[in-house]
């Protein structure tokens, strides 16, 4: 997939940077991080994060049914944001901190930040929870397939019928 030119505001072309903002969190590029957001416009930094709300959204879904689910994140925040361009990286931290533990939501979170800060600890957040649902490399992978880097392909520790928890799909294949 070709790379957005600055001037493109699509839609669609917001939601390809989101992509490569959350691939390059994932594989933990900084180099990449500190770039994709370069050049941008206030407006087009903005599209970015509304690109991400709706990720944002299902990534706190899937981890409301998880019992480990705030732990997990918390310690993926951590390992994610250090990713971040340090000038963001420590509002960001705070800002996301403070409402895992309860002292604001994320709107409120958000609007403390400037553009680029929004956009990059939405894609911290849901880099961060679908590493802990899912484990780094079937992200990576999903992120691959998504953006046409490469196909989608099972990561090599998830045996065939399995969950990338372990957890069999179907009943567990008879022994021998």
């Amino acid at each position: 997939m070709d790379f957005p030119s600055d001037e493109d505001r699509s839609p669609a072309t917001a939601s390809r940077r989101a992509l490569r903002l959350w691939r390059a969190y994932a594989y933990r590029d900084p180099e990449l991080v500190a770039t994709l957001l370069d050049g941008l416009d206030t407006g087009q930094v903005e599209q970015v994060a509304v690109a991400q709300v709706a990720e944002y959204n299902d990534a706190l879904r899937t981890l409301a049914g998880r019992r480990a689910g705030l732990p997990a994140v918390l310690g993926e925040i951590d390992r994610v944001a250090a990713t971040a361009p340090p000038e963001l990286e420590f509002a960001i931290t705070t800002a996301v901190r403070a409402v895992t533990g309860g002292a604001m939501d994320m709107g409120a979170a958000l609007r403390g930040l400037r553009p680029v800060g929004r956009a990059h600890a939405l894609a911290i957040c849901i880099t961060a929870a679908n590493i802990a649902v899912h484990g780094r490399a079937h992200y990576q992978n999903t992120l691959d397939a998504l953006d046409g880097t490469r196909p989608a392909t099972r990561p090599s520790a998830t045996p065939p019928g399995c969950l990338p928890d372990g957890r069999y799909l179907l009943p567990r294949p008879p022994a021998g």
